[in-house]
């Protein structure tokens, strides 16, 4: 609400003004009306006056303390004055305020030199702090819908992404064209006495100057000026066959022009440098011998042009800048320039080819655009080239801009890793083209200088840093030093402006990239701030003067932060300087190597650069990790989490780089593989907690990647450590060790994140190629390790988990085997358990469902759609060991009369094949699938299958007496069910219950068993009413069967079946009993009477010895030297050890 209106007008020498509010109110923002201004649209009359235009203004609030809703007593009143300085750059400007619910005020006194200021100021009326919350009531979060960038500001979507560029330049007078502004700004920098010319901007070079005396050299100065492109192709074809002709012999000076001409062609028109490239034989000029560094650092920016790069892609010159990165007599600047030359000529041809080809490589591409970006005349002439190139403007031109616009630009320069299509990466270049072209403009309007179309220019580069996408291309082009130099002056004005404070605000988010460090132009800039400044606090200033003297010393400032202590928790200041020095570090290694790096920080520091990088990533996760745990995380910014997530990040990737020369010891192993996994599970917790398209979640995903690298690299490490073990044996047993032990986060979702990473290093031996190393010395050594992670996972990762052992096994050392025989031990286990009579109804609940539980693992391993389902079966049905166990089990279910439809499906499965089945398998299996034919539930197809099944299992099955009397139980029992369903038994059915009935009396048995529950009357009852449409030769055939039956009229067992669960539905208080059982009840022991007197229970003789020494001669006995030890040392002495010696002893030596 609208607190005060007012017009102040300073008094006093002090030049002071006040607010003083009727009660007390809590401030939240001031706005501030420039001259002739109407604030209120429903009060015409009511005109603001502000004077000057802008000033700088220090306003103070008077603090009160709010008193209680539930205390009684009043707060003393304070007489505290809270400062702050507000800018005024002139127009409307709201300043927020944000004052603490704690605090109000009644009084406000502004300062500053102003004659008057006209302002608004809006808040709420408080009399007392509200009361807590006591009652919870469920509120919903609200949901944002993005705001999009005005169409107009987003080149993403410009079929021509110059456009915005040419619409801005349109607001300078007589402004020149884009082209030829790009080639001031960035190639052909225009010297300060040409600035002073009437005819400047177009003041173009004359190719026809010198005529037949030109050479190599003139011809390289003439060409400092930019050609006028209504140049026709005649005058370039004849510049460049006399430049040809002045060709000589080989020399460095020659070479060097000629790579100055090439050079400054490339930003020229087009068909310049065809001219140049096609008259001049570069065979005969270039070779290793006469190519310095200066002379490869303008092939490096002339190959930005397409043209010039595909005419220097030659075989010839290829070998010779090969040569030149191999020489080891040249200096190191010399082979990283050629090194770089090499791969500049290779991304422009895959630039070049992902324009087209819709399968292109985009993130190499990408990577290229990036590398040119850092460069400021490389960018310059890439730029010129997609505004003046006819071929490259085609080619963009041939992609329509997308059915569905996208909201921000592909992030390729803050991942080039990132997977895109060919439609996302021709968006993403045209949105590169078109914040290239404004900063080209934003350039020319400050040289100048032209205020409004600067100003305005600013406040659009401030907008596109706070979008993702344009963010990053923003930051990464604005690093360039022509751009930092010009932010620099933007700041040196002594009053508040518009464009000071859109400056600030990109310097202030700029200095948030660690790499903007690196730049010294960016240093300079960051250590030349002065206050007062507009937007960036002194705080700020300080925290970005800090990373920038990191910076500025180099390596030795880099160690100097890594090896000081960090604050816990870390602040914002705390990680940027930490990401500056990490940079820095990077980068010297980079540069330097990093055995040389190494050896330095060893000296500065007196430990080891490895170690201190695990130090502190450790220090960091254990920071992330307070974030995610199952206690209340502290407040923290969400920019200070994603600062965390990326710095270490940077220091997985520093590990990365120097654990593969210099590996890590054992226990450093450990402890970056713990601090990893902790870190990876801190990862998908982001997403569960963070939008998708925040910073922290961008941040996260990165990390992860890192996460799953390091743990790859350090299990790949060639080499052993002391006792033959190899890194991925540590590795692999820190990570299964780790997964059960969780600090203060959700033990489920800690294990899972553990698994998943465990299942990006196991190796894949279809993709990865051999891996006998992680068969024969890595699992063997892990298998109890193994055994309690695989125990610990749910049943569909448990079951993924064994599968992907299966496969890296392959049957070499039966992992897989040991691991099934481990879970049928411990499914026998939880069966025997349920044979208790009288358990607690929870323990037995809990007992059933883990036996659900192992029966969908199993199922999940022997179904057809499982990758090892053979395997799996062959395992159980034809290994003696678990076919035994197997069998134990399937003789519990039967006892217990346990039933489900994993159980049944199981029991098909493994019957499929009766001749594989182990002989002590098949009575348990053929009774099992028997027996769950005799509950209701089963289709008539499912039924009929079991029946056959277990016919084919009894045909191989011994024909003893006590076999076939167990078998004709649970045959007749079949009967009998089917007998009370009623119905005519047709088909496959029909066949499958005769095939039974006919091997109860199969003439081949040494007897004939009965058939339980049937008198001949009551049988041939169900035989006539079930088999009504039978034909007559299976009559017949079942009419002599049921003469040879012996039917025995007595009631069978009633069998009551028992459903597994398929959930767990227990209290707290269930859980807390059976974590806790109940002690049994203490109760004194009966005492025994004593058969024998006490000295007879002395283990020793005499048994006077307990009584004296053998050596006393009075009450007191005084030992002398070493008589007390031999005494003790006597066999007698050392029989009794029930209490310890006496200490009564009088202890004296003898002289």
């Amino acid at each position: 609400m609208l607190l005060q209106w007012c017009t102040l007008e300073p008094a006093g020498p002090s030049n002071l003004a006040a607010v003083r509010f009727n009660s007390a109110v809590r401030v939240q923002k001031i706005t501030i009306f420039p001259t002739d201004d109407q604030p209120f649209s429903h009060s015409p009359e009511t005109v603001s006056r502000t004077e000057p235009e802008a000033f700088f203004a220090e306003v103070y609030f008077n603090a009160q303390i709010l008193p209680s809703a539930r205390s009684k007593e009043r707060p003393k009143p304070v007489n505290a004055l809270v400062p702050t300085v507000i800018a005024y750059a002139g127009g409307r400007m709201d300043f927020a305020v944000n004052m603490s619910p704690e605090f109000a005020t009644r009084l406000m006194i502004v300062k500053g030199p102003f004659q008057c200021i006209s302002m608004a100021v809006y808040g709420d009326i408080v009399s007392e702090m509200p009361p807590p919350i006591s009652t919870y009531s469920p509120r919903n979060i609200p949901s944002f819908d993005p705001i999009l960038l005005s169409s107009a500001l987003d080149p993403l979507n410009f079929r021509d992404p110059t456009k915005l560029a040419t619409q801005l330049l349109d607001l300078i007078p007589e402004a020149p064209p884009l082209r030829l502004v790009i080639r001031l700004m960035f190639c052909l920098k225009p010297t300060n006495e040409d600035w002073d010319l009437p005819d400047f901007p177009h003041i173009y070079s004359n190719l026809e100057t010198g005529g037949d005396s030109l050479n190599v050299e003139s011809a390289f100065n003439l060409t400092s000026r930019p050609v006028s492109d209504e140049t026709p192709d005649a005058s370039f074809a004849r510049f460049a066959e006399r430049v040809a002709r002045s060709v000589g012999p080989k020399d460095e000076n020659q070479s060097y022009y000629v790579a100055g001409l090439l050079f400054r062609s490339a930003c020229q028109h087009p068909e310049m440098a065809r001219s140049l490239l096609e008259c001049i034989d570069l065979t005969k000029v270039f070779d290793a011998s006469n190519m310095d560094e200066s002379t490869l650092l303008d092939l490096l920016d002339a190959t930005s042009n397409a043209d010039i790069a595909r005419h220097l892609s030659a075989k010839w010159f290829i070998d010779t800048v090969k040569s030149i990165e191999n020489d080891a007599s040249s200096d190191r600047e010399t082979r990283t320039v050629a090194r770089q030359l090499l791969a500049r000529l290779e991304g422009m041809s895959v630039f070049e080819d992902a324009l087209t080809n819709t399968q292109g490589d985009f993130s190499r591409a990408a990577a290229t655009l990036k590398e040119i970006g850092e460069r400021e005349q490389s960018f310059g002439i890439w730029l010129e080239s997609m505004v003046t190139h006819q071929d490259l403007m085609d080619k963009l031109g041939e992609n329509p801009t997308m059915t569905v616009p996208l909201q921000h630009p592909p992030l390729l320069f803050s991942n080039t890793e990132t997977s895109v299509s060919h439609e996302e990466f021709v968006a993403f270049l045209r949105a590169l083209i078109g914040v290239s072209c404004v900063l080209a403009v934003c350039a020319w309007a400050d040289s100048l200088p032209d205020q409004y179309c600067h100003e305005f220019i600013l406040g659009i580069l401030r907008l596109w840093q706070g979008i993702d996408g344009y963010r990053e291309i923003l930051n990464h082009l604005l690093l360039l030093r022509q751009m930092i130099v010009r932010l620099e002056y933007m700041l040196d004005n002594d009053l508040p402006t518009k464009a000071g404070i859109d400056t600030e605000h990109i310097l202030t988010n700029l200095a948030k990239e660690p790499r903007a460090f690196l730049r010294p132009e960016f240093i300079k800039c960051i250590l030349a701030l002065k206050p007062p400044h507009c937007y960036i606090t002194n705080d700020a200033r300080l925290s970005m003067r800090k990373a920038a003297l990191i910076a500025d010393d180099g390596l030795l400032g880099a160690a100097d932060q890594l090896l000081s202590t960090m604050e816990r928790p870390p602040t914002f200041e705390n990680i940027r300087a930490l990401r500056v020095a990490l940079a820095v570090l990077d980068r010297e290694i980079n540069e330097r190597g990093d055995f040389e790096v190494l050896q330095e920080f060893w000296k500065e520091g007196s430990c080891s650069l490895e170690t201190c990088l695990v130090d502190l990533f450790t220090i960091l996760t254990e920071q992330i990790g307070d974030h995610f745990s199952v206690v209340p995380p502290p407040r923290t910014p969400l920019e200070l989490v994603s600062q965390l997530f990326r710095a270490s990040s940077e220091i997985i990737q520093l590990l990365l780089r120097l654990a593969s020369s210099y590996p890590l010891t054992g226990r450093v192993t450990r402890v970056v593989i713990r601090s990893t996994a902790d870190l990876f599970v801190c990862t998908d917790a982001v997403d569960m907690l963070y939008a998708q398209t925040s910073a922290t979640c961008e941040a996260a995903q990165e990390t992860r990647q890192s996460c799953i690298e390091i743990v790859r690299s350090l299990a790949n490490l060639k080499g052993s450590l002391p006792g033959g073990k190899l890194y991925a044996e540590i590795v692999l047993r820190t990570l299964l060790d780790h997964g059960l032990h969780s600090t203060n986060r959700d033990p489920s979702h800690h294990l899972l994140q553990v698994f998943c990473l465990i299942d990006y290093l196991l190796p894949m031996p279809e993709l990865d190629g051999a891996s006998s190393d992680w068969v024969q010395k890595v699992v063997p050594n892990t298998l109890r390790e193994l055994l309690s992670f695989c125990r610990a996972l749910d049943t569909e990762n448990k079951a993924h988990f064994v599968r992907r052992l299966v496969r890296l096994d392959e049957g070499i050392i039966g992992v897989g085997d040991w691991l099934l025989q481990e879970e049928l031990k411990e499914l026998v286990e939880a069966l025997k358990a349920l044979e208790d009579p009288n358990p607690p109804s929870s323990y037995r609940l809990v007992r059933l469902y883990q036996v659900s539980l192992c029966l969908r693992f199993l199922l999940d391993l022997v179904s057809s759609s499982s990758s090892v389902s053979t395997w799996c079966v062959n395992c159980i049905a034809c290994s003696t060991d678990v076919a035994r166990l197997f069998a134990t089990c399937l003789q519990i279910f039967i006892e217990q009369d346990l039933v489900s439809p994993q159980y049944t499906r199981i029991l098909r499965t493994l019957a499929t094949d009766s001749t594989t089945v182990e002989d002590t398998l098949k009575l348990p299996l053929a009774l099992a699938l028997l027996r769950t034919c005799q509950y209701t539930g089963s289709s008539s197809p499912e039924l009929t299958s079991s029946l056959y099944l277990a016919q084919s299992l009894m045909l191989t099955i011994s024909h003893d007496q006590q076999t076939r009397e167990s078998i004709s139980y649970e045959i007749s029992a079949v009967v009998l069910r089917l007998s009370r369903t009623g119905g005519v038994l047709e088909g496959a059915l029909s066949d499958a219950v005769v095939g039974l009935l006919e091997w109860l009396v199969d003439p081949d048995a040494p007897s004939i068993v009965p058939l339980h529950g049937f008198s001949s009357s009551s049988f041939a009852t169900f035989c006539d009413s079930a088999y009504a449409s039978f034909n007559a030769e299976k009559k017949a055939l079942l009419e002599a069967i049921r003469s040879n039956l012996i039917f025995v009229d007595e009631p069978l067992p009633i069998h009551s079946p028992v459903p597994l669960p398929d959930r767990l539905d227990i209290t707290i208080h269930d859980i807390e009993d059976l974590l806790h059982p109940a002690a049994p009840s203490p109760s004194t022991p009966p005492r025994k009477a004593l058969a024998q007197d006490v000295l007879s229970l002395v283990a020793i003789s005499p048994p006077t010895a307990l009584i004296r020494s053998p050596a006393s001669t009075g009450l007191t006995k005084t030992y002398s030297n070493n008589d007390f030890r031999q005494l003790r040392q006597t066999p007698s002495a050392r029989q009794n050890t029930s209490r310890l010696p006496s200490m009564h002893v009088d202890v004296g030596s003898i002289i």
